[in-house]
């Protein structure tokens, strides 16, 4: 889910500007912005990091004005964590 830190920061906005089916090739110069535990690149050193990403498929989240105040809070406090 994008923004709830499943996932590095680079790949997550990345994923933002994705449509279904799409694919990419991401240069990160700021390998910080790549670290990724899941991915073998919990201390990486380089001088930047390039991953290919193809958007097989997502799942749109539930908008917030749809959502109950339980809901919400819910969300948010996923957020945080």
């Amino acid at each position: 889910t994008v923004g709830n830190g499943e996932v590095c920061d680079a790949l997550e906005c990345a994923v933002c500007e994705m449509k279904k089916g799409e694919k990419a090739i991401l240069t990160v110069t700021t390998p910080a912005a790549a670290a990724e535990e899941k991915l073998g690149l919990k201390d990486v050193k380089a001088d930047r990091v390039v991953f290919t990403l193809e958007l097989i498929e997502f799942e749109k989240a539930q908008d917030t004005w749809n959502m109950s105040e339980e809901e919400k809070v819910g969300f948010a406090n996923s957020r945080k964590e």
